[in-house]
């Protein structure tokens, strides 16, 4: 669910449907929904049915083209089908218990054009610790896919699971330690869903290897890169458990990257440090792929979050190379496959070290971001090939 939905004076920012066509009219195709059980199985959530103007196109549209762009000859602002409701009233078609809301909000966005990434992402450990209860935590995200693609199926083709958001968190490795291991978490896992469907990606994050990388990455097995820097977590047990699995073709390696403005380090952000960094980890899986007992396999590699105000010298610099890389551009080039496919963190401005794509206010938006992801041209190759509205078909 998006927050905000009672910040503002019209539907622009009241309405969660009206915020859904915000995203689509900036060219967003993606949205990652964070969820966790104690709040999927609470008896009860927050109703947000309330008056409000219902705002018009002319003003959606004013406050959604960037001046200095201006609008394309045949650019058509988007409509989404649905939802239908009563003037002077938003968010009274959305279902009232906590778990019919979720799967609603999934269904909603995947019916209107979107990738959909529920990501199980809690919060704090001192607040949420329901993963370390590894038997129930993992029956409940078998129930909740299930109902989900059974309730919706739909969803299946527009639909990505995101399994762990940024384990380090929790201080999980890939091997078991005090807390259950990222490993077994995965290997666990992995079939009870793939034998629910097998339509639907599972996005794995990476744990254990700060040294190198950031929180939410963390997929290196080189075995001299590991030996060389002490404590490092080894991936090697996870790659070699999904390599004669059913469901291999299904993981996608949904890592982290961001600036130091996140992360607070500025070792390799940039250049052949950064390039080195990425291919160690995740890049070269995706091109020369992973080897065991005969058995390869290239792996699909969606960039899981990202993000920035760009406020930062150096998280720009990162952002250039970043680009280039995904991009597979001049020096960056080589060594892994082109990656198009990214998730921007976060839309809310509530995320206290990425601000939001709309400003404090909910609804002014962050043009200096929506620049940054589309570069000189939606087409060209110094952006991550975002495509608001005013550029036209």
């Amino acid at each position: 669910m998006v927050e905000g939905l009672r910040q503002g004076s019209d539907s622009q920012t009241l309405d969660f449907a009206t915020v859904v066509l915000r995203m689509k009219a900036l060219g967003f195709n993606t949205i990652k929904l964070p969820f966790c059980f104690n709040t999927l199985l609470a008896s009860s959530v927050p109703s947000y049915t309330q008056s409000c103007t219902i705002a018009s196109t002319a003003t959606l549209m004013g406050n959604l083209e960037e001046s200095s762009k201006g609008v394309a000859n045949g650019a058509v602002f988007p409509t989404l089908p649905n939802p239908v409701y009563p003037g002077g009233t938003c968010n009274d078609y959305l279902p009232a218990a906590p778990m019919d809301r979720f799967l609603w909000v999934i269904n909603f966005f995947a019916s209107n054009g979107f990738y959909v990434v529920p990501d199980w992402h809690p919060g704090v450990p001192a607040s949420n610790q329901e993963i370390f209860s590894q038997d129930s935590w993992q029956v409940n995200m078998e129930n909740f896919f299930s109902k989900l693609v059974t309730t919706y199926p739909g969803v299946v083709g527009k639909l990505i699971v995101d399994l762990v958001n940024e384990p380090d968190t929790y201080n999980m490795k890939w091997e078991q330690t005090s807390v259950p291991g990222l490993q077994s978490v995965y290997l666990n896992l992995l079939p009870v869903l793939f034998k629910i469907n097998q339509g639907v990606p599972f996005m794995v994050q990476g744990t254990g290897q700060a040294q190198l990388v950031n929180w939410g990455d963390g997929f290196i097995t080189d075995q001299a890169t590991i030996q060389s820097n002490p404590g490092m977590s080894n991936a090697n047990g996870f790659f070699q458990g999904i390599m004669t699995s059913p469901y291999l073709r299904q993981v996608v390696l949904g890592p982290h990257v961001y600036g130091p403005s996140v992360t607070q380090t500025t070792a390799n952000i940039q250049g052949t440090g950064l390039w080195n960094r990425l291919t160690v980890s995740f890049g070269g899986k995706s091109l020369g792929g992973y080897c065991y007992q005969g058995v390869c396999n290239r792996f699909t590699v969606v960039l899981g979050e990202y993000g920035s105000t760009f406020t930062q010298q150096n998280d720009v610099a990162l952002h250039i190379d970043l680009v280039a890389y995904m991009q597979n551009q001049g020096s960056a080039a080589g060594g892994h496959t082109n990656m198009p496919s990214w998730i921007f963190w976060a839309w809310n401005p509530s995320s206290s070290d990425t601000g939001g794509v709309v400003g404090a206010d909910w609804l002014s938006i962050q043009w200096l971001k929506i620049d940054k992801l589309t570069g000189s041209s939606p087409n060209g190759v110094d952006g991550l090939n975002l495509k608001p509205w005013y550029y036209g078909p």
